[in-house]
């Protein structure tokens, strides 16, 4: 008999791809990183994959939030884990910012893509 709760949180792994300028024009230099984290479900939809970082930021009497939602490429059930895949600029900085939610760097989980 399985439990009919969920658990309250589910596994995330982020395939992340850092493209910078190459040696020469037209060329990019790559980098593949992958991160794991565990995801809270939301209270609405327990169903639900998505996977929003949100990053509020105060500036004298203004405040301002960036959130970036991830792409979600996949779910498997039986681990309960939910696959995210993103490509960016090397001149983007929020994924340099992504322990401060959460998200850990796997290493061991890194492959050189040809």
């Amino acid at each position: 008999m399985t439990d009919p709760t969920p658990s309250p949180t589910f596994n995330g792994v982020l395939h992340l791809e850092i493209r910078r300028k190459g040696p020469r024009p037209g060329v990019a230099d790559i980098e593949h990183r992958v991160y794991s984290a565990k995801i809270a479900r939301s209270a609405e939809d327990p169903e639900a994959r998505n996977c929003t970082l949100e990053h509020v930021s105060y500036q004298g009497d203004s405040q301002q939030i960036n959130r970036r939602e991830l792409t979600l490429e996949g779910y498997d059930p039986e681990t309960d884990t939910a696959t995210y895949r993103e490509s960016v600029k090397g001149s983007e900085t929020w994924y340099e910012k992504l322990g401060r939610f959460g998200w850990v760097r796997r290493p061991d989980l890194e492959r050189e893509e040809p």
